[in-house]
């Protein structure tokens, strides 16, 4: 049993679109988080130009975070490489999220596989994605003396065994990839937990709890604990295998303005996961 279950637990900012970052820190001091994992502020989505960051702000905002017992796990951004059209323009954004995650000590970016556009092959889109993520490994290396790890999350087609592992095997023993589990993706897929982590493993460096109910096979955002994904069961494997990251919630209420507000699902998974931690 862990000592503390919050000091693994984070939320995503997406989760809390209304919220500038002075309240951001002020709610996850008083609900008990350790971490956020970083995916817009307010109206800016782009790590590089939030203002908490530019114009040498990032030192200021590293000394608010340490002194309120915070860290950043982690920095969302919109990195996809399945679609040629966008491809060079994900490959800049990615390179300059690195450069700010180094400058911030933030230690690893996320992007997406994602889908199979219309026309294109798997194989082909396998290949863009694989050397987007080697390009960003190799920058990363070559820059910041990897000190940015690149993490790809499951999430939209990439989302099974079948879809993830040739792109996920081509990096096994690299230091400079990890992979973020969202377990609604993988669980909407028909995957059972122990199937999909018995797999992925050694590369599972973040973890996306949430919960959900399905309607016609769409899931359908619930506040946590009022759905159907096993939640217990993944922190259970997870434990069991040895995980030592941290659970972040991902709240998606900038996509869903309708759900319920941030000082309530936030308090909900705190205690959510207390109860399954004891």
């Amino acid at each position: 049993m862990l000592k503390n279950i919050m000091d693994r637990l984070a939320f995503s900012t997406l989760g809390c679109p209304g919220w500038d970052f002075e309240t951001i820190i002020k709610q996850a001091k008083k609900l008990g988080y350790s971490a956020l994992e970083l995916r817009g502020i307010e109206d800016e989505l782009n790590i590089e130009a939030l203002p908490i960051f530019i114009n040498g702000k990032y030192k200021e905002t590293n000394k608010v975070l340490a002194d309120n017992g915070l860290f950043i796990c982690n920095a969302g951004t919109s990195v996809f490489f399945h679609n040629a059209d966008g491809y060079n323009a994900a490959i800049n954004e990615g390179k300059t999220a690195i450069d700010m995650c180094h400058l911030t000590g933030i230690p690893a970016i996320r992007v997406f596989g994602d889908s199979i556009p219309p026309g294109d092959s798997v194989d082909e889109v396998n290949k863009r994605i694989i050397d987007g993520i080697n390009e960003l490994i190799g920058y990363s290396d070559k820059e910041t003396g990897g000190s940015v790890q690149i993490w790809i999350e499951v999430h939209g087609e990439y989302n099974t065994p079948q879809m993830l592992s040739p792109v996920v095997d081509r990096f096994i023993d690299n230091p400079g990839f990890g992979m973020i589990w969202d377990i609604q993706h993988s669980y909407k897929a028909g995957i059972k937990p122990a199937d999909f982590y018995n797999i992925f493993k050694p590369v599972i460096r973040h973890v996306h709890f949430k919960d959900c109910i399905f309607e016609d096979g769409n899931p359908i955002i619930t506040l946590p604990g009022d759905g159907v994904i096993p939640i217990k069961e993944h922190y259970d494997l997870l434990e069991a295998g040895g995980y030592k990251g941290i659970y972040s919630f991902e709240w998606e209420k900038r996509w869903h303005p309708d759900l319920p507000e941030p000082e309530i699902a936030f308090v909900r998974y705190a205690e959510l996961m207390n109860g399954i931690a004891k």
